[in-house]
């Protein structure tokens, strides 16, 4: 098969490009779970709940998996980004909160999943615990996502680089 793709172009896969390949799953995935967490406490539907909360952890066990690909990626940069260094430590930092955070988001998830049962409503209190640590979870992601675009994005730097 001719052509001239990627692949014939020598393009590999590294740590960065995995980075910015997964690191949108949980920026976009936590809120949206969200979304059908407040659903499923509106309707006071249990599936849904069970389903949200199980999410969320399963969400959390990605994030961790996204700041690895970010610690693996960095040693990779090229002298490019050596003017960078100011918006990569920004960058790493606020991974390392928003990965603190969602840790603690999932665990709670974890436990509210685990607790519930067909026979037994899910923990309001364990809910509302949830739903508060997915939306500072949320607005750590965005911070972090923020600090991540400058690194490729100089637009978004109030200097311009």
């Amino acid at each position: 098969m001719a052509g001239t793709g990627f692949l014939r172009q020598g393009f590999t896969v590294n740590w960065v490009h995995v980075h910015l390949a997964v690191n949108h799953l949980p920026v976009v995935g936590i809120p949206l779970v969200l979304a059908i967490l407040v659903f499923g406490g509106l309707r006071r539907n249990e599936d849904i709940l069970r389903l949200a909360v199980g999410l969320l952890a399963l969400l959390a066990l990605a994030t961790v998996g996204v700041k690895y690909t970010g610690d693996f990626a960095v040693p990779q940069l090229d002298g490019r980004f050596v003017s960078l260094k100011g918006p990569i430590s920004q960058h790493e930092q606020a991974g390392e909160q928003a990965t603190t955070a969602v840790f603690l988001l999932g665990l709670a998830a974890g436990i509210s999943w685990i607790r519930t049962r067909p026979d037994r409503p899910t923990s309001t209190p364990l809910l509302v615990l949830v739903f508060l640590l997915g939306v500072a979870s949320t607005a750590l992601l965005i911070r972090t996502a923020w600090f991540g675009g400058v690194i490729n994005h100089p637009e978004l730097h109030p200097s311009g680089f």
